[in-house]
């Protein structure tokens, strides 16, 4: 099963969310990181000196040399600062045509290999972002409390027409924002097609987020969010095995 993993602005814990999330439903699972703007999954020790940027432009076509293992998942990480990818970020001729290819045949190798293959996109609707969510069974939208958010956010799942569920990032005062949440969820989310259903809230702020990644911290553990993403990928895999 292929998973998107997305969200309309950047800074919204999304890379924090996947790292930790491919870890914590310990089975079988790829990350892929494919923000080609602001990646930082590279900044984790790793073996490989390959990236997913060198097989996507058609590089290489060793997709084993591109995998690091991290406890329960293995990891591929995006090059930063590619002068190459960066050029092309708006080249729909490109995507639509031998990057699609390559991202293709990779899914299709790699599909049956894993149980799940998750794709941390990058923010916003990219060429990128539209071609990963394409090619995935559904979404997960890491999603901020705050009004802007929730409505560019609404557009963007439009845009993208893909089955999603919500994943509600940075509840720093629950009892005061779980009514909104919940009126959000009812009244905007709830009425699109595509919806699936809320997987849960994550109880971490952005400058905490940051925070750990200057400490270099990337599983978290005994803490909060570890806690409350445990629940949100056992609700995962239940729904995931209903369907």
């Amino acid at each position: 099963m292929i998973v998107s993993i997305v969200s309309y602005r950047g800074g919204s814990g999304k890379s924090v969310f996947s790292v930790n999330f491919a870890n914590a439903l310990a089975t079988n699972v790829l990350l892929v990181e494919a923000d080609f703007l602001a990646p930082s999954l590279h900044y984790i020790p790793r073996k490989t000196k390959e990236y997913w940027n060198d097989y996507v432009l058609g590089k290489t076509n060793n997709i084993e040399a591109l995998k690091h293992r991290i406890e329960n998942f293995d990891l591929i990480c995006t090059k930063p600062h590619d002068p190459n990818m960066i050029s092309i970020l708006m080249d729909r001729e490109a995507w639509g045509s031998y990057i699609s290819d390559n991202i293709s045949r990779f899914f299709g190798m790699e599909e049956d290999k894993y149980d799940f293959v998750l794709i941390d996109n990058q923010s916003g609707t990219f060429y990128a972002t539209l071609l990963h969510s394409f090619f995935s069974d559904f979404l997960i939208c890491i999603l901020r409390p705050d009004r802007r958010d929730v409505i560019s956010t609404l557009e963007y799942l439009k845009i993208l027409k893909k089955p999603f569920y919500i994943v509600w990032n940075q509840v720093i005062m629950p009892e005061k924002m779980d009514p909104v949440i919940k009126n959000w969820t009812e009244t905007l989310f709830k009425p699109l097609s595509i919806y699936r259903g809320t997987l849960g809230k994550l109880p971490l702020d952005e400058q905490t987020a940051f925070q750990l990644w200057v400490e270099g911290t990337v599983l978290i553990k005994e803490t909060a969010y570890h806690k409350s993403l445990q629940r949100i990928a056992q609700t995962f895999k239940q729904i995931t095995q209903k369907n």
